[in-house]
């Protein structure tokens, strides 16, 4: 009876010290209007520091290699990122939808191209990430193109805007800010809008399965903060907007035109899209994956059901 004592004993003390110890949540972000409310959440003090460490990326290819390579725990993405990350064996988990895009994702070009189909043999420039790749697959669908009829150019979302101002690239695919500024000269055309594909740009938070299932009490503090600093902004949305704007770069008018085009997920967007016995989130999640099957953007169709994690939300809202 002592040595099974003595063993036991032995076991606890081991368990102990290779327990993981307690850190912040480490969570990606590049500039977008729909991710914004979790810096609200900060600036609220919302997020205690040990729990929560936002981290700032230029753009969504920073972003997306970062949660490749594991520097970060979870990330601000759009769904079709999400996608990517599960077909490269990330392990990521869908624990909140972010936002709609209905007019925030956009092809800018100069003011001599009239069409889509006007854009053979240009030069069209992207971020060269799953989204943008994704668009500028179907809008050659819809502009009757070929592979190899655009002329294309991987550029972040800083560089696209110079590069089309001073005429090296003739459009380019962008978001959000940019999509404002750009027009905002008057010396730009707009081609096309995310709301004429109704439904195929949704921005979600994924969380590696492995720190959802050793932080749980952090992501849970992660998605309170969303759902708090979402009331905040709509009982105050002047002075939430003062704290919001700077970071994007906009003045408060050209930040309400971005907000406008998109939709903020609250809590009867997550239970429609996330939650029950049919997500919405899954029918898009196995129409988008076709898309990308097809036209060689994943090699296989992704997992539906078990990209979705429902849990922490049914922890969390009430």
């Amino acid at each position: 009876m002592r040595s099974v004592g003595w063993t036991a004993a032995v076991l606890l003390l081991l368990s102990a010290c290779t327990r993981v110890p307690d850190r912040p949540l480490k969570v990606g972000t590049y500039p977008w209007a729909g991710s914004e409310p979790l810096y609200l959440a900060r600036q609220l003090e919302l997020y205690p520091p040990q729990s929560i460490h936002l981290v700032e990326f230029t753009s969504t290819h920073q972003l997306a290699r970062a949660f490749r390579n594991g520097v970060i725990d979870a990330a601000t993405v759009p769904l079709l990122e999400a996608l990517r990350f599960e077909n490269m064996g990330q392990r990521p988990q869908v624990v909140l939808m972010l936002d709609s895009s209905n007019s925030a994702d956009c092809l800018i070009a100069r003011a001599e191209v009239e069409s889509i189909s006007g854009l053979k043999g240009k030069r069209v420039a992207h971020a060269g990430v799953a989204s943008s790749n994704y668009l500028l697959a179907r809008l050659a669908e819809r502009g009757g193109l070929e592979p190899g009829d655009l002329r294309e150019q991987i550029l972040s979302e800083a560089a696209q805007e110079t590069a089309l101002k001073r005429g090296r690239v003739d459009a380019v695919l962008t978001s959000g800010p940019h999509c404002t500024r750009l027009l905002a000269g008057g010396a730009m055309r707009q081609l096309f809008d995310s709301s004429q594909l109704p439904g195929e740009f949704v921005d979600v938070l994924v969380v590696r399965q492995e720190a959802l299932e050793t932080w749980p009490r952090q992501v849970d503090t992660l998605l309170r903060g969303w759902f708090a600093a979402l009331a905040h902004y709509q009982r105050e949305p002047d002075s939430a907007s003062q704290h919001l704007v700077p970071r994007l770069g906009l003045d408060a008018e050209r930040f309400q035109r971005t907000l406008d085009g998109i939709q903020l997920a609250g809590v009867h967007e997550q239970r429609l899209h996330l939650m029950g016995h049919k997500p919405r989130l899954q029918e898009m999640i196995r129409q988008l994956g076709t898309t990308m099957v097809r036209n060689q953007l994943l090699t296989e169709p992704p997992d539906s059901v078990g990209l979705l994690n429902a849990e922490p939300l049914a922890r969390v809202l009430p």
